[in-house]
């Protein structure tokens, strides 16, 4: 991605250089030899990298997006480790591709964005997730010279990048990516603390993996929620003209009907259903009925008002269940769904098929 480093960090290195051990004051004769100053010095940027750490540690507990994550440790690690810009990218297709997930940098215009992707196949990155070590190029123009079909190394030169440190992501024991720290100077992380760095690519490990975990339980859940509707939706709806089907306008019906008699109030029935619809099916076909039928209910639906229900009763027949006032809002209700209706029907009937047309009874509670 941003660089493929050219030096593997033996295990040694990894342990405490001589700088770190002094951060822990002993009483012995080199420590009280050091300068006070440069000792509190010391101790104070050991205090506001712990602090920093404590603080990231605690977005972790609190479940915060990795974006949110690394752009705190972009804000507040630059005071304590050297780095001008700080990326992150992600193993995807089952480790045979890292893309850039994040990346913040002091540079104008980012030439690797997120979604830029890697083949891992044969790529120093690849070496990083076989050692499970970071690596460093102190020198990215040399590392060019050396390597001029590297195209991330072309990329993150035009950023003003001259040298870089990457360390992999480690999640559960497996690699999930990593995290490119990057400076504009050569020769930046000779002799630095690495130990930060690492405990860092572990934190962000850490937080990448529990957002993972929680997206797949995001999946999960979603996955069984549309499976619920997708089921709720079929047992509530016709199949073919996707308004209500019979046993749920008849218990929409039972609900109309008892909360009129409470509050006093009316409710109308609508039933109509399509004379000589047979004729259709035998002159035409089934499939030409069912889209009569479609054609029916998409009327009956645009006569509706908003809170008016519209159901398939069964076979050629529909139900309409209204609030009214009075019988004669019901037979205006009626009136309306026989207009728009006959309106659909009439270029059937200029097609040459057998008229239909629609009856209603209307009753108040």
């Amino acid at each position: 991605m941003e660089s493929e480093p050219e030096q593997t960090l033996a295990a040694e290195e990894l342990d405490e250089t001589p700088m770190q051990r002094a951060e822990v004051p002993e009483a012995d004769a080199s420590d009280r030899s050091r300068p006070r100053g440069s000792l509190s010095t010391h101790l104070s940027l050991r205090y506001q990298r712990e602090r920093r750490f404590a603080e990231i540690g605690e977005e972790i507990v609190q479940g915060l997006h990795p974006k949110d994550v690394l752009d705190n440790v972009y804000e507040s690690f630059q005071s304590v480790i050297p780095f001008d810009r700080l990326g992150c990218a992600l193993l995807e297709d089952e480790g045979r591709v890292a893309r850039a997930y994040w990346s913040r940098s002091e540079a104008v215009e980012l030439h690797i964005k997120p979604g830029y992707s890697a083949q891992m196949a044969g790529s120093s990155l690849q070496r990083i997730i076989d050692t499970g070590q970071p690596r460093i190029i102190d020198d990215l123009r040399v590392y060019y010279k050396q390597h001029p079909d590297s195209e991330s190394t072309r990329l993150i030169l035009a950023e003003g990048i001259r040298s870089s440190l990457t360390c992999p992501l480690i999640a559960r024991g497996k690699p999930i990516g990593f995290l490119f720290f990057s400076s504009t100077a050569p020769g930046t992380y000779k002799g630095v603390h690495r130990r930060a760095y690492l405990r860092l690519a572990g934190m962000v490990s850490a937080v990448i993996e529990k957002s993972r975990i929680y997206e797949q339980l995001d999946d999960a859940n979603r996955e069984l929620t549309e499976a619920h509707d997708r089921l709720q939706y079929s047992a509530t709806h016709d199949a073919l003209t996707e308004v209500w089907n019979r046993a749920t306008i008849l218990a929409i019906l039972d609900a109309r009907v008892e909360r009129a008699r409470r509050q006093s109030a009316g409710v109308a029935l609508l039933i109509a259903d399509c004379d000589r619809f047979k004729q259709v099916n035998d002159s035409l076909g089934h499939l030409a009925g069912d889209e009569a039928l479609r054609a029916v209910s998409q009327a009956v639906t645009k006569a509706l008002r908003v809170g008016d229900e519209l159901g398939r009763f069964g076979g050629d027949e529909f139900v309409v269940v209204a609030d009214a006032r009075d019988a004669e809002s019901g037979l205006h209700l009626a009136e309306r769904v026989r207009a728009s209706v006959d309106e659909t029907l009439a270029d059937w009937n200029k097609n040459g098929s057998p008229g239909m047309n629609v009856g209603h009874r209307v009753g108040r509670s």
